[in-house]
């Protein structure tokens, strides 16, 4: 079925902290070059256009056709606030570094001090909190 050709940014950045691990942390600096290409193409596809900043949530096959859903997720920017950081450290490109404030800024608009918890994102339309 479509779900499973179907995947999200939280899911894509868990890989990616996978490589990062073993690039920082065995020394296996192959997996740079795969691990810059999974974090540019989070970049081309799924940057949020609209007010909160942030990354938007999943690439879906429905009906045939991707489509890059337009909601974020404050869990998927969680998880690639640190890739986006570690990235940066690793190269000193600074297009990590902006994407690593963009993710951080999301999770920090996300949070919900009157209530004290994290909201769990925006709706479909990439601005409206999600409770």
């Amino acid at each position: 079925d479509d779900f499973h050709f179907s995947t999200a940014a939280g899911n894509i950045a868990w890989v990616l902290l996978s490589l990062l691990a073993a690039i920082e942390k065995a020394g296996r600096r192959e997996y740079l070059a795969p691990a810059q290409a999974l974090a540019d193409w989070i970049l081309k596809d799924f940057s949020g256009v609209s007010e909160p900043n942030g990354f938007t949530g999943s690439l879906d096959l429905v009906e045939g056709k991707f489509q890059i859903r337009g909601y974020k997720a404050t869990e998927h920017n969680i998880d690639l606030y640190p890739v986006f950081f570690r990235l940066f450290r690793l190269t000193g490109d600074p297009r990590y570094e902006r994407a690593a404030r963009l993710a951080r800024s999301f999770v920090e608009w996300a949070w919900n001090p009157a209530r004290g918890y994290f909201v769990t994102g925006t709706k479909e339309d990439g601005n409206t909190r999600e409770d």
